[in-house]
C-alpha cells in the first residue's frame, strides 16, 4: 500500500494519505453503523430499548472513551492489528451513538438535516485541512490555547447538564464547541504536516512506522468530524 524508496520522495503526503485513508474507513464504519441503527425501523427498536437506559448511555459513552485514549497512549507500543481492532471499534460504537441524532429527523421527517449535518462539517474540514496542512497559519502558537479551551469547555458541559431552563447557553456552548473543534481540524492537520517533515528530512522509509502515524492522526480527524456534527446536530434542531 505505501511504497517504500530510500529516496523518500513521497513523504510530503504519505503520512497525509495514511491518515486520510484511516480517517475514510472510520468514517464509512461509523456511518454504516449509524444509517443502520437511526434509519432501518427494525434496528431503531434495538437502538431505542438501549438509549432509554442512562446507564447504558454513560457505559457506551466510558468505553468509547477508553478506546480512545487506549489507541492514543499505545499506538507506538501494540502490534499493528491491535490498533486497527480498537479503532474500528470506536468508530462502531460512535457510529451507534450517532443513530439517536439520524432517529430523531427520521420521526420529524426531516431527513434533509442528515445531509446538512454531514456536508457542513465536511466543507469545515477541507478547508481548515488545507490552511493546516499548507501551514498558512502557525497552529503552534494556539496549541495550549486550544487544550484549556477544550478543558474549560468540557467542565462548562458538566454545570450546564444540572441547570434546567438555559437553551439560549446551550446554543452559545454549541456555538463554541463547534469553533473550537473547527480550530482542532486545522491543528491537527498542521501536526501532520509537520511529521510528513520531519521524515522527509530524517530519509525514513518505515512503512509501519506510517502506519501507526496514519491511525493516529485519522483518529484525531476522525474525532474532530465527530465532535463538529454533535455540536452542530444542537445547533438545527
Amino acid at each position: 500500500m505505501f511504497k517504500s524508496t530510500k529516496s523518500y520522495t513521497s513523504s510530503k503526503t504519505t503520512v497525509l494519505n495514511a491518515s486520510l485513508l484511516w480517517f475514510g474507513i472510520g468514517l464509512v464504519s461509523l456511518l454504516g453503523v449509524a444509517t443502520v441503527f437511526g434509519l432501518i425501523p427494525q434496528m431503531q427498536d434495538v437502538a431505542i430499548t438501549i438509549f432509554s437506559s442512562n446507564f447504558s448511555i454513560v457505559v457506551i459513552s466510558i468505553v468509547a472513551f477508553g478506546l480512545m485514549l487506549a489507541i492514543s497512549f499505545l499506538v507506538m507500543r501494540v502490534n499493528v492489528s491491535t490498533l486497527v481492532m480498537l479503532y474500528i471499534a470506536f468508530a462502531l460504537i460512535e457510529g451507534f451513538m450517532l443513530s439517536i441524532v439520524l432517529m430523531r429527523y427520521a420521526f420529524e421527517d426531516q431527513t434533509w438535516k442528515v445531509l446538512l449535518l454531514f456536508l457542513i462539517p465536511a466543507v469545515t474540514m477541507l478547508v481548515m485541512g488545507y490552511i493546516g496542512y499548507k501551514q498558512i497559519f502557525d497552529f503552534s502558537k494556539i496549541g495550549r490555547f486550544l487544550m484549556f479551551s477544550l478543558i474549560g469547555l468540557i467542565l462548562m458541559g458538566l454545570i450546564m447538564a444540572f441547570i434546567p431552563g438555559i437553551g439560549i447557553l446551550w446554543t452559545v456552548y454549541s456555538i463554541l464547541g463547534y469553533a473550537l473543534f473547527t480550530l482542532y481540524v486545522g491543528f491537527d492537520i498542521w501536526r501532520i504536516s509537520k511529521v510528513d517533515e520531519v521524515l522527509r528530512m530524517s530519509d525514513n522509509d518505515n512503512d509501519e512506522l506510517v502506519l501507526r502515524y496514519g491511525i493516529m492522526f485519522g483518529l484525531s480527524s476522525l474525532v474532530d468530524f465527530i465532535q463538529l456534527v454533535w455540536f452542530l446536530a444542537r445547533l438545527i434542531r
